[in-house]
């Protein structure tokens, strides 16, 4: 499933299948910054946010600040998993 809007939440990613891949919700990241004619603003900066870390929880937090129009569907349980 790609992003998708729902009622409730607006645009989601599911995050709890293979649309969870970091690279995969990065890539949906700079499809919507050129929905918003905003891609060359933000492709250096999802770029280097690509590139931070390996901390899967980390870069769905900078994607979260990036992006705050998107909710991320599974988040809580990547945060309860991650925190134990």
């Amino acid at each position: 499933m790609a992003m998708y809007r729902d009622s409730a939440l607006g645009l989601c990613i599911d995050i709890r299948g293979p649309d969870g891949n970091i690279f995969k919700i990065w890539g949906y990241g700079l499809d919507l910054a050129r929905q918003l004619d905003q891609s060359k603003e933000w492709k250096d900066t999802v770029e280097a946010a690509k590139a931070l870390s390996s901390d899967y929880l980390l870069q769905l937090n900078v994607f979260k600040e990036f992006f705050p129009i998107v909710t991320l569907v599974g988040y809580d349980e990547v945060v309860e998993r991650e925190n134990g």
